[in-house]
């Protein structure tokens, strides 16, 4: 063999093992990754099939106050479509002209970081009645905690705001 020149089996036998068990850890590696992202991409779409569904309105919007995002129970709350509504300044679109300053005072205070927590105020209907709601609205962080936009909960209180008009009504007479 050595006159020959060929390589050794031994040689040969461990070389072939250690490039098989390389292989299997690569596939094996791959395999993981692919199972996490798997994973991953079902809890994001279980989540996003949470808010779609959810009666609340949530609305996500810029710093700036351009509606980013829009779910269904906004639509239903406010009459938009999220077609709609995306692209539009919430100002613009919601909010009646006597409450801008609100909303102006809402962002500044998610563009610090901070959350704005169950306010009640009103906001404009695609037909122009006003709709009673309660707002919370939380800062959205992207890359190393910096804001970078705001998610907005929206409940519609007009029926017990009418319950409430009521029973001081009655208590009145």
């Amino acid at each position: 063999i050595r006159q020959l020149h060929l390589i050794a089996p031994d040689w040969i036998l461990w070389s072939g093992m250690l490039l098989s068990l390389l292989m299997a850890t690569l596939v094996g590696t791959v395999r993981l990754n692919h199972e996490r992202q798997r994973l991953l991409f079902a809890g994001q779409a279980r989540m996003a099939a949470i808010v779609e569904s959810s009666a609340d309105g949530i609305i996500g919007k810029s710093l700036e106050g351009t509606i980013l995002s829009w779910n269904r129970g906004a639509g239903q709350i406010f009459g938009y479509s999220a077609d709609e509504a995306i692209g539009n300044s919430i100002t613009s679109l919601l909010v009646p002209d006597e409450l801008k300053n609100e909303e102006a005072a809402i962002l500044q205070k998610i563009a610090r970081g901070e959350q704005v927590l169950n306010v009640k105020t009103r906001r404009r209907h695609r037909d122009g009645h006003l709709v009673d709601v309660s707002i919370t609205v939380s800062p959205l962080l992207g890359p190393r905690d910096m804001v970078v936009g705001a998610s907005t909960t929206v409940r519609d209180i007009s029926e017990q705001q009418a319950a409430e008009a009521r029973i001081h009504e009655l208590n009145a007479n």
